[in-house]
């Protein structure tokens, strides 16, 4: 990890996960351990929320963003789309369920 001195003289590290860059700063230059502990707290953020959504909640996420675009009748499809999975599987994390 590469930490950089900034023009203002404070000290920047960027990190790139999954196609986004997240960036720490600090006022005076950090050591490699206090870098470390930062960046792991910030992945730690931006992944925490999604880690404890559900299927039933995300979905319903999903509709009530939509719902100005979307017709009525298609939000009432959507809306009740997620009644006819199992009770399980809308109550099971987003981060469990992958394509397979």
């Amino acid at each position: 990890m590469k930490i950089e001195k900034l023009p203002s003289g404070s000290h920047r590290i960027r990190k790139i996960y999954k196609g986004k860059t997240y960036t720490v700063v600090f006022d005076q230059k950090p050591t490699q351990k206090e870098a470390i502990k930062a960046m792991s707290n910030e992945l730690e953020k931006i992944q925490s929320p999604k880690a404890k959504l559900t299927f039933g909640a995300a979905a319903g996420e999903y509709v009530d963003m939509k719902r100005n675009v979307l017709s009525p009748r298609t939000v009432k499809e959507y809306s009740e789309m997620s009644n006819r999975f199992p009770e399980w599987f809308c109550k099971l994390p987003i981060s469990d369920i992958s394509q397979i």
